[in-house]
């Protein structure tokens, strides 16, 4: 929920949550605000304008020697006066946006609080029609404590910065958008993440940290918390068709050289996403079950208004779409007549659950069938394994189960049937893991999709930009969407860092706000410039093979993995070559408060 309905579905609770009742002569001047309290952005307030008028004067900042965060008002009752201390426990993202309300609400000579009063004393344009009062509020019904918003011009002393924070829209909660969150959180921007789906999912199958990823990985301060959550995938080895393998190669997990395809940071999707969620969630406001349904640019600095699928509105500085290749936000950002900038390789690809067995193996394990079909399988948590089927689409007809079931909105259970029926035969165990995708409870993760990149002149237009899959996915065949969201995630906000004046170590009454808004698109620029020739050479690591068709070429391809494997010529690549995408170097940005 945007932080100015949650403000407003919470003026009830505010209003009985009313505590430290005094009695005070009829006159008397609004209760000072406690010492302790520093707000983050308004300086220290005082109300002088007194009176025995109902009313509720709003306050956001935290209490500097407790620790805690919240909305802090002072309120006349009557004759009395009521001092409440906390009334929304809020993070410091939250206490941010709710005073970009306040100064979108009133700005008369520099007073930013606006007051809510009783029905008696609405101004002159009526309940919630104030001219400076955002159109997502104009109209809004009264709460049910009959209050209705009103101002007065208070002096503030000493003399105030607006506000010290960008306000962020990300769409997506998977893995670049925490990301993302993480780092911006870091420079005092107000972050909220949007996911469309109802609750938070954390799932997915096993993915991999590599290249300059890890660097990154490691100035988040996380490495630790993916050691624990990897998964002890030995190597990987390749099987024919009756099981008996054929190469094998160990991971490697010295710490140095070029991964395998085994990688050192093996860890299952959703346990990554637990880690970004758990280290984002006390300074990013996180909301379910909503979408962006459109935007509008307002041009200069003004923002970006954003219209979600809930029927609420609001106004962000910057606007990301980390919501993974088939981006909802990049269709808006391109508009209709915008071709798709996914281009498919010409694979199919589908990943599910299955229950595994006494005998199966800890490892990542291949095999290749005639037709030009591939079965692997990985190590997951007790009594399961991953199950990945892969098929050249090229060499399929356009009507073929396959085909159609993927791409004209087909239920999951005609999808699994569909591949269910094109492997049953492909040899090994495929007979059990198909059966088994079908019917096992365990397999409720089904995902199928064209295996591809999208690759895009620009990432952002104004306000707006792309991360991670939405803007750059790089193709599963390059091992490299995890480092490329999470090296993606650090250069936009180390731009915005740089760009705009943002500091993880700073002071945010130092910070110029406005200016800082002015250069969002500058920054938006420069993490397009600085990020692209990294995602360019990542693009080029995409596999462009067949997968060998007849018995005769899958022999061939068993001889030069077996060849590759006895000359040891893995081992000779990881101790001699560099896992980092060579010939770009990720760059460093002290404002991020991160250190080599």
């Amino acid at each position: 929920m945007p932080a100015h309905r949650q403000f407003f579905a919470n003026l009830d609770e505010i209003c009985s949550a009313a505590s430290f009742v005094t009695d005070r002569p009829k006159g008397s001047r609004h209760p000072r605000v406690p010492e302790a309290i520093y707000p983050v952005d308004y300086g220290f307030l005082q109300n002088t304008a007194g009176g025995d008028g109902e009313g509720i004067d709003v306050f956001c900042g935290s209490a500097k020697d407790s620790g805690v965060v919240g909305v802090f008002l002072t309120a006349d009752v009557g004759k009395r006066d009521v001092e409440v201390k906390v009334i929304l426990n809020c993070t410091q993202s939250e206490i941010a946006e709710i005073q970009h309300l306040l100064h979108d609400v009133l700005n008369i000579g520099g007073c930013l609080i606006p007051r809510y009063r009783s029905l008696k004393h609405q101004d002159q344009h009526g309940p919630y029609n104030h001219p400076d009062l955002p159109e997502s509020l104009k109209g809004h019904p009264p709460n049910p404590k009959g209050l209705v918003l009103h101002h007065q011009i208070t002096p503030v002393y000493p003399p105030v910065i607006v506000m010290t924070s960008l306000r962020v829209l990300i769409c997506g909660a998977g893995i670049a958008g925490p990301a993302l969150a993480f780092w911006l959180s870091k420079i005092g921007c107000a972050v909220t993440v949007i996911e469309r789906t109802s609750t938070a999912r954390h799932v997915g199958q096993q993915i991999d940290i590599r290249a300059q990823g890890v660097t990154v990985m490691r100035r988040m301060g996380i490495e630790a918390a993916v050691r624990a959550r990897v998964v002890d995938e030995r190597g990987t080895q390749i099987v024919d068709r009756n099981g008996k393998r054929k190469a094998f190669f160990a991971a490697n997990k010295s710490g140095k050289g070029r991964q395998t395809i085994s990688s050192e940071f093996e860890i299952m999707r959703r346990d990554l996403s637990v880690i970004l969620f758990d280290i984002t969630k006390d300074k990013t406001k996180y909301v379910y079950g909503i979408r962006v349904q459109s935007f509008e640019q307002l041009g200069g600095d003004k923002g970006v208004h954003v219209k979600f699928s809930d029927g609420t509105e609001d106004i962000f500085d910057l606007v990301v779409g980390a919501d993974g290749q088939n981006s909802e936000l990049r269709k808006l950002l391109l508009g209709p007549d915008t071709p798709d900038p996914f281009y498919p390789s010409g694979t199919l690809m589908a990943w599910v659950t299955i229950p595994s067995v006494e005998g199966d193996p800890d490892t990542f394990t291949g095999c290749i069938a005639p037709g030009r079909r591939a079965i692997g399988t990985r190590v997951g948590r007790p009594g399961c394994q991953q199950l990945y089927l892969m098929a050249v689409a090229d060499d399929l007809p356009e009507g073929h189960p396959l085909k159609a079931t993927l791409r004209n909105g087909s239920t999951v259970a005609s999808q699994k049937k569909a591949w269910a029926d094109y492997f049953e035969d492909a040899g090994w165990e495929a007979s059990r893991f198909t059966r088994d995708m079908v019917s096992s409870p365990l397999a409720d993760d089904w995902h199928a999709c064209d295996v591809g990149q999208v690759r895009m002149d620009s990432w952002f237009k104004g306000r707006v930009a792309l991360v991670g899959d939405a803007g750059f996915c790089p193709s599963p065949a390059t091992g490299m969407g995890t480092a490329c969201a999470f090296v993606g995630a650090y250069v936009l906000a180390g731009e915005i860092a740089r760009t705009c004046g943002l500091t993880a170590e700073g002071n945010a009454d130092d910070v110029d706000v406005e200016k800082a808004r002015q250069r969002v698109p500058a920054a938006l620029q420069a993490y397009d410039q600085r990020l692209r020739p990294f995602i360019t050479k990542v693009h080029k690591r995409a596999h462009r093979g067949k997968l060998p068709s007849s018995a005769l070429g899958i022999s061939f391809w068993y001889f030069a993995l077996s060849c590759i494997e006895t000359l040891k010529l893995d081992k000779i690549a990881s101790r001699m070559l560099p896992d980092d995408v060579i010939g770009w170097n990720l760059p460093e940005y002290p404002e991020l408060g991160t250190s080599r």
